[in-house]
């Protein structure tokens, strides 16, 4: 890699990388939910709430796959620490933003940076790794997403109840903005080389083109799985607090409500080796959509706490091994000199339901209630579930990949 090859590569570079991380993910999560509180307190309603996420989405969107292309020429550190930089920034616009306008555009950034970050440390992996190190390194990055998650929900459950925040977000959004900034330093340790080189002695194309990656094994059914349980979780965490105001619920309980979600999908990374051993892959592949569309087709009509927290139990934990798998599955897909490519082709995927769907289900919700966005999120996941079961049976286009990736 042309912009890592002037220095020996660090060894401990992954555990640099997954603290950069984990510090990155705490002030992304923290912010997001606060956005909607923000939303809320300027006079905006579900409506409002499905902008604010479908502009956390468009302007990486359109960018990731030029990331990817950079990336893949050699900028894998100098993308996360932009990255890192951009979410601080979109956290500090987001703290004194005074009208719905600036609070799209600080959602804009705080996007824009977290898929500059997530795509540079996902492609760290498979660039940096060994191959047969991948799928274990992949569960710990996602492993450390869960903890940066519930390490950014316990702050914001600390901030809402901290008197001498007065009820407002201004001094949590800085809070996450200095988050941001200490995940630049060890983001500068991750530091490593090139192992996994291509398959074939000729030099490989300059550009691989899209069309192509697409159609490489498993790599479409993937992108469709991730974009789901992404979508599922954004939808999760932004109409979470909605349904809270909704219901008469505090902020305190609407963060440990996503904090259940959150160390549910945790405890199912800690366990992932032994899962991938006890059960097949296609099987864990297609629960990780279908029982997570069950939970929210039932939230359509929660709103007993306990009943919330149970499907924030059920839908987490299988999110939880959704995640890493198809992370794996994708990058498995990809050729060696096109993973960074591959890996902004899912997060695009990822950002362009995050982008329509969440939309989507604010308008719907306008009309029909609150209880239509999860109903939609739920549709989206066991249909899902439904192209997994087509697309990876025995002569399905995804089935060669799966069974490559056991």
């Amino acid at each position: 890699m042309k912009g890592d090859r002037s220095r020996p590569p660090q060894r401990h570079w992954f555990s640099y990388a997954l603290v950069s991380f984990v510090l990155g993910t705490m002030a992304v999560y923290g912010a997001r939910p606060l956005q909607s509180y923000q939303v809320i307190d300027l006079g905006g309603g579900v409506f409002e709430v499905g902008i604010v996420t479908a502009t956390f989405s468009a302007a990486s969107l359109v960018t990731a796959i030029p990331i990817g292309r950079m990336i893949d020429r050699g900028f894998i550190r100098g993308a996360n620490e932009v990255g890192m930089l951009l979410v601080a920034t979109g956290c500090v616009l987001s703290a004194f933003s005074t009208d719905l306008l600036q609070v799209y555009l600080a959602s804009a950034v705080l996007g824009m940076g977290h898929m500059m970050f997530l795509t540079a440390v996902q492609s760290m992996v498979p660039v940096w790794s060994e191959r047969s190190r991948m799928d274990v390194r992949f569960g710990h990055v996602t492993l450390v997403t869960s903890a940066g998650q519930i390490a950014g929900l316990a702050l914001l459950a600390l901030v809402s109840s901290e008197p001498a925040f007065g009820g407002t977000t201004s001094l949590a959004m800085l809070a996450a903005a200095a988050i941001a900034l200490m995940a630049v330093a060890p983001g500068l340790g991750a530091r490593g080389e090139r192992v996994a080189a291509p398959a074939s002695s000729d030099p490989p194309p300059r550009r691989v083109p899209l069309t192509v990656l697409l159609r490489r094994p498993g790599m479409r059914p993937a992108i469709l799985s991730s974009l789901a349980v992404l979508t599922g979780l954004d939808i999760l965490a932004a109409y979470l607090p909605v349904l809270g105001e909704e219901h008469g619920l505090d902020v305190t309980t609407v963060a440990v409500l996503l904090g259940v979600r959150t160390t549910a999908s945790l405890i199912a990374r800690a366990c992932l080796t032994w899962v991938l051993r006890a059960y097949p892959l296609r099987i864990l592949l297609i629960c990780a959509n279908l029982i997570p569309g069950v939970a929210m087709v039932v939230m359509t009509w929660a709103s007993e706490v306990v009943l919330l927290g149970v499907i924030m139990l059920i839908a987490g934990f299988f999110w939880g091994i959704g995640q890493p798998i198809t992370m794996f599955w994708v990058a498995r897909a990809a050729t060696a000199e096109t993973h960074a490519t591959a890996v902004s082709l899912r997060l695009a995927g990822n950002r362009a339901g995050q982008m329509v769907i969440p939309a989507l289900a604010g308008a719907v919700a306008g009309g029909l209630g609150l209880g239509a966005v999860f109903l939609i999120a739920g549709v989206v996941l066991i249909g899902a579930s439904a192209s997994t079961w087509a697309t990876t049976r025995p002569g399905g286009e995804g089935a060669g990949a799966l069974s490559g990736s056991r």
